[in-house]
């Protein structure tokens, strides 16, 4: 017996509640029944920070209950702010020896200490209980190699701090790396072409990955050896990424920074690469692997909401888009994604007049959206239509739903249609004079 099959239709909507309609297409020779399922596509309870003074913030990182941001700005500032209810806000100018230290890119957390790159070819070791410089070193090795002028990504492995960047003059990409335990430091020209400035930087067992960025029309991502830091492979791709790199046991996965890119992954083994399907076609910024999905954000909001992509990491393909409701003023820009214990938090930066950053955070269990499915309709045959009512909608919130038959054997969940509740305004208030 062949599994029936659907005809999605269209739904009755109200504030809070719908009607879902379908079809039974075919019921595959035998009576049938008809269920529906639906999920919210809209995340509307977001928590904000107030306007934080970060000039530029770029990095970010989740440690021990907060988060800390830097800021690329001459002094750089460092803010650490609790992550579970946004208080506790502390921001510093960063010194050293008395000296502002400039310009910090990224920022990662090893051994309990933060560790910044920054301009100068400087790595820094703070405290993350007060925010003091610990100590600092010039990536520099006293070899034939030129110094890193400026460290742009950091990653660690536990026994060594990996920097990327570029050489002393500017023009090729250089990578370094610090021994923990005795401050042993390797400096490297890359291999990659010049002019390449490596723009992400992350590690796997042997190796470390990452990606370079304009000015070079040469851009690749690239496969380096730990123990030597020499080049393994690279391939070479037409985008721009943005610098948040991530990955799981077999790829890596990037997003493209400009409105006609995707998320695309390359295997570790080979760097060979695949596209994302349905392809976003957007500006991304922000990403992170949370419950087997991928979580990309979209820099600009459209329509005045911000979205974020819902990629499942078993097929690589795009499962959902979300609206960020719960995010006021649609002219920040998104920057990161960081990952707590019990929230995703949503960094944005870059306001267009002041620079100044602020994080939003909504709870983990709100992605991927769930599915609920409704009770099953039965006695169908073909061409009969089912309905489902449905209940305790959220006021102007997008939903998606889907429809399935089922005889003997369960048919295929049909094709997603979507429909956004309405609004019921507040009944007016007479006051008698």
């Amino acid at each position: 017996m062949a599994a029936p099959t659907t005809t999605i239709q269209d739904a009755n909507i109200g504030a809070t509640e719908a009607r879902l309609n379908a079809l039974v297409a075919n019921d595959g020779g035998a009576a049938c029944e008809g269920r529906f399922r639906y999920r919210s596509l809209t995340i509307s309870s977001i928590d904000e920070t107030e306007v934080i003074e970060v000039y530029n913030g770029d990095g970010s990182v989740y440690y021990n209950g907060y988060i800390y941001l830097t800021s690329r700005a001459n002094p750089a500032t460092l803010t650490k702010i609790k992550a579970d209810d946004y208080t506790d806000v502390t921001t510093v100018e960063l010194k050293a020896d008395g000296t502002n230290v400039n310009f910090v890119d990224d920022i990662i957390e090893e051994g309990g200490y933060l560790w910044m790159g920054c301009q100068d070819g400087l790595l820094y070791k703070v405290d993350p209980s007060d925010l003091s410089v610990v100590d600092y070193w010039y990536m520099e090795d006293g070899s034939t190699e030129l110094p890193m002028w400026r460290v742009y990504f950091l990653c660690s492995d536990g026994t060594y701090i990996f920097c990327g960047g570029t050489n002393w003059e500017g023009v090729r990409g250089e990578v370094g790396r610090f021994q923990i335990s005795n401050q042993a430091i390797m400096v490297k020209e890359s291999g990659l072409p010049a002019n390449s400035r490596i723009h992400s930087l992350i590690e796997d067992g042997d190796y470390i990955y990452g990606h370079t960025n304009a000015p070079s029309a040469d851009k690749r991502v690239f496969k380096i050896q730990k123990s030597d830091l020499s080049l393994v492979a690279s391939v070479q791709v037409a985008e721009i990424f943005c610098d948040d790199v991530v990955q799981d046991d077999t790829y890596l996965y990037l997003a493209g920074h400009s409105d006609t890119t995707n998320v695309v992954r390359f295997r570790k083994s080979d760097l060979d690469r695949t596209d994302l399907s349905p392809s976003i076609d957007k500006d991304l910024d922000g990403q992170v692997i949370h419950n087997g999905t991928l979580l990309t954000l979209l820099k600009f909001a459209e329509g005045g909401l911000h979205k974020m992509a819902v990629i499942d990491l078993d097929t690589f393909t795009r499962t959902a888009m979300l609206s960020l409701k719960g995010l006021t003023n649609d002219t920040w820009r998104t920057n990161e994604l960081v990952l707590s214990n019990d929230y995703v938090h949503v960094h944005r930066g870059e306001h267009p007049t002041t620079g100044y950053v602020i994080l939003g955070a909504f709870n983990k269990s709100d992605v991927p959206p769930a599915w609920v499915e409704t009770s099953w309709a039965n006695g169908l045959t073909t061409d009969d239509p089912f309905s489902a009512d449905i209940t305790g909608l959220t006021q102007r919130t997008e939903y998606e739903f889907q429809a399935q038959n089922k005889n003997e054997d369960e048919g295929d969940w049909s094709t997603s249609k979507f429909f956004t509740t309405g609004f019921t305004s507040p009944l007016p208030c007479f006051l008698r004079t």
